[in-house]
């Protein structure tokens, strides 16, 4: 949408422009569409009627071409319309060949924004970083083949496009560029020293042409800068399949000064590429520049310009609600609702409140109460975005979810309880589902509060997993506070995708500066009627978020919050999308000033960045790539110290070969490391610490014991995964690599079950596996006479221990007396087997434990 608001506004000031998008096969079917009697997940992807900006496509528009990648020819086709905005529209995507098949197996375009997110996916999806380097070689195959005509036409007068490209579809454009621009500067090269003075001339002509492009490039997020973690052979040979040769991959490593402590120093990431072989480099907010440069200071500058918003769509139901209350006075002014009267945007959002109702959710009308406040949030449900604090319905316990249960700490039933509408509707990720389950699960626990005492909780819990943009812009002309409780440093410039104050609602965002969130207006002044349209809490207390929402409640049940919230909505006009659109011209048309040095448009006159000859010698971070420093760990010796149910331990040596064992032995095995010497001084165990990677280039830390002196270091192997795991010592800044890698042998397992129970003097535990392939669902009940539900959340009471378990639901209805657990595979593990460590403290009167099919 970012694309579309400023490309619009672009074109109304004038702008010659086209926006390239991709062209997929399939939509999600978030509306729930029935095809042939049932609702599939996904529907045939239909541009005209269910884009957020439909394009009409002129079949008789069309470019073909095809791309060598991943050492195939793909053919490629771009299709041109004009969207609803009269903007043109180039939609890109790959062909199957004459006989129907595609050459690597699989479309690259099947289905919007789905990445695969483990093996089995991976047959008819492409990983991200797949998809990002054919997307980008593709677009720019296209840009380049497409004006080669024109260019040989009028070689001396021809002027190439600006091509602005986005994070990260698109940001690999200018890499391209580079290779093909140094590609054909080497043919010339070799074409002098060989005397062939056409061939010569003619390459050196390429390069000029490609040189001759003005691309811009532009970051979006924070999360991208670690997306890939550390320089591996596995993401080295990505970028050599997908034809970026190996002297431009230092590009791809932040250059984050060694010893920082930025969170994703050394980590490479595509951002980082395309924005140093870019002419020109942005980032979507002042804030985010600042803080995003801090990992790519090679820029010589990176325009912070806020996103914008095109204000008249995303305001398009509160609009239309405040012309069926006031006509008279639409007709006089088409712009009033950008500065409406308190009373009328009162009455306003109570029509949009009833209007709801359109919104089917859970197989029934929406039903909001048109004289309660609605406190909403709208966006990806994800763990950064899911407001954490403000909500405080989700707590996290030895790396785990569950829902907080606590009437005194979570805010959602707080809420309910002095009657105020909480409406989530949160678009949850494929890769991270339990989010999405959690949420329904609060819903129902907040239905059930409200069956058993109606005179108590009188407000209302809505959670919608799914939306539309439309559905969006019905919620936002309804509510009347906005939560965007985004982690630090997670959002760049979020607040203009979920417009809030330009529907007449409060903003509320966290206690730290986010983006634009607590920028775009002032805060609210509740002793001066009118003045202000944000909250802020006092700190990241949950607390401090409540009391602010409960001031602001006061102001609603007085009927005096329409003052401030016809207020929020003349402040929101700062942020209409033409303002960026027409700084993102004026930075450009800089770029072209004269140099006088030169004779040449400024960005001609900087000199793309060169290649850098690299050997890799099993360099696993970029940043340390970048300097040529990187050595593998050297091992002087290692074993694995195996110790049985009854004590007795064995020790296995190794030197060289790798470490496996079987995930199913009952055996502890604790590896045991002797480091040789590093060159230098390296300050073991203080300011190191051990990570595996797995085979989907997952990382995590394991817990180890460091002996300085004897530079050794030890942990206990965790026997919930299997397969090939790499192993890494790493500093905030560094990482070396081991020879060696730990094999995990599968355990097969078929069925859920309790293979050990232990029983000590402080607590019962039971280990209990299963397999990643179950026949169906499974539930595991444990009784407990009389227990409360929320007591059961304390980290001093019962345990769910295991790492990256990321598919257990939380309690379920059947409380009190039973904790029911919802057993089922994680949707983007890669793992075969899983076990859960359940531990119960003595003082837990725990009755008995079931493990049974749904």
């Amino acid at each position: 949408r970012v694309q579309q608001y400023h490309v619009t506004g672009m074109f109304s000031l004038g702008a010659l422009i086209k926006a390239m998008e991709s062209k997929y096969q399939l939509f999600k079917n978030v509306l729930g569409k029935k095809v042939g009697g049932i609702i599939p997940e996904n529907i045939p992807a239909d541009y005209k009627n269910d884009a957020s900006y439909p394009v009409t496509i002129d079949v008789n528009k069309f470019f073909e071409s095809e791309v060598f990648f991943k050492g195939k020819n793909i053919r490629i086709k771009v299709e041109e319309g004009v969207n609803s905005e009269g903007v043109s529209v180039l939609l890109i995507t790959d062909l199957p060949d004459q006989n129907g098949q595609y050459p690597l197996g699989k479309s690259y375009f099947k289905r919007m924004f789905k990445y695969a997110q483990n093996a089995e996916e991976e047959q008819e999806f492409p990983q991200m970083v797949e998809f990002c380097t054919f997307m980008g070689k593709a677009s720019w195959e296209y840009v380049k083949n497409k004006y080669r005509e024109e260019w040989k036409k009028d070689k001396k007068n021809w002027k190439a496009p600006v091509i602005n490209v986005n994070d990260a579809q698109t940001i690999l454009v200018p890499v391209y560029r580079a290779v093909d621009y140094y590609g054909a500067m080497k043919e010339a090269e070799k074409a002098q020293k060989e005397e062939r003075w056409e061939d010569a001339k003619n390459w050196l002509e390429e390069a000029e042409y490609l040189r001759s492009f003005f691309i811009s490039a532009t970051t979006h997020t924070y999360r991208n800068k670690g997306f890939f973690g550390f320089y591996s052979e596995w993401f080295r040979n990505t970028l050599i399949e997908a034809g970026i040769p190996e002297e431009f991959h230092v590009y791809f490593a932040s250059n984050a000064p060694e010893g920082t402590e930025l969170p994703m120093a050394g980590n490479v990431n595509l951002s980082s590429a395309g924005l140093k072989l870019a002419d020109c480099a942005k980032a979507v907010s002042g804030l985010h520049a600042y803080e995003v440069w801090e990992y790519d200071t090679l820029l010589e500058i990176l325009h912070g310009i806020t996103n914008g918003d095109i204000i008249r769509n995303s305001t398009k139901y509160f609009r239309k609600y405040l012309e069926r209350i006031n006509s008279k006075v639409f007709k006089k002014n088409p712009d009033y609702y950008k500065s409406p009267s308190a009373d009328d945007v009162s009455k306003a959002k109570k029509e949009a409140k009833k209007e709801l109702k359109t919104i089917i959710h859970n197989g029934q009308p929406m039903d909001v109460n048109p004289e309660q406040m609605v406190v909403s949030y709208s966006g990806r449900e994800v763990e950064e975005k899911r407001c954490s604090r403000a909500f405080n319905f989700i707590n996290m316990r030895d790396g785990h979810r569950y829902l907080n249960l606590d009437p005194s700490t979570n805010n959602i039933i707080k809420l309910v309880e002095q009657g105020v509408q909480v409406v989530i509707f949160g678009n949850v990720q494929d890769y991270d589902k339990e989010l999405g389950e959690l949420g329904k699960a609060m819903e129902a626990y907040i239905n059930k509060l409200k069956k058993e005492n109606p005179e108590k909780y009188t407000g209302k819990c809505i959670f919608k997993d799914k939306f539309i943009v439309e559905e969006q812009l019905m919620l936002l002309a309804a509510t009347d506070i906005q939560i965007q409780d985004s982690d630090r440093s997670t959002g760049a410039s979020e607040y203009t995708e979920s417009n809030a104050t330009a529907n007449g609602a409060i903003n509320m965002g966290s206690p730290y500066h986010e983006g634009v969130i607590n920028k775009h207006g002032e805060l609210m002044n509740f002793f001066k009627e009118g003045v202000g349209n944000s909250i802020v809490p006092i700190n990241e207390d949950p607390v401090s978020y409540y009391d602010q929402i409960i001031n602001v409640h006061k102001l609603f049940k007085q009927d005096r919050l329409k003052f401030w919230q016809a207020t929020s909505v003349k402040e929101s006009q700062i942020l209409e999308a033409i303002q960026t659109s027409a700084e993102y011209l004026r930075v450009w048309n800089a770029y072209f000033d004269i140099d006088t040095t030169t004779g040449k448009a400024k960005y001609l006159s900087r000199t793309i960045p060169k290649p850098i000859p690299f050997n890799y010698e099993g360099a696993n971070n970029a940043e340390a790539a970048f300097n040529n420093t990187l050595e593998p760990v050297r091992i002087n010796w290692s074993w694995i110290k195996s110790t049985d149910p009854n004590g007795e331990v064995t020790i296995h040596n190794y030197k060289e070969s790798d470490w496996s064992f079987d995930a199913t032995s009952d055996n502890k095995l604790t590896l045991y490391v002797e480091l040789d010497e590093f060159k230098g001084d390296y300050n073991y165990g203080s300011d190191y610490f051990i990570y595996l990677r797995g085979p989907d280039g997952k990382k995590f830390p394991v817990n180890t014991v460091f002996d300085k002196q004897k530079r050794q270091f030890s942990f206990d192997i965790p026997k919930y995964f299997s397969g090939k795991y790499e192993l890494f010592l790493a500093t905030p800044a560094k990482a070396f690599k081991f020879p060696q890698r730990i094999l995990i042998r599968e355990p097969k397992i078929e069925v859920p079950q309790v293979v050990e129970k232990k029983v000590s003097d402080a607590y019962t535990t039971y280990i209990i596996r299963f397999p990643k392939d179950m026949g169906s669902d499974y539930h595991m009940t444990l009784s407990i006479p009389g227990f409360k539900p929320w007591e059961s959340v304390l980290p001093e009471d019962i345990l769910f221990n295991g790492r990256d378990l990321k598919h257990i639901s939380d309690i379920r209805a059947e409380l009190p007396g039973t904790i029911k657990r919802a057993l089922k595979p994680s949707s983007n593990a890669r793992v075969h087997a899983y076990e859960l460590i359940l531990t119960i403290p003595k003082g837990i009167n725990a009755t008995d434990l079931l493990i049974a099919p749904v």
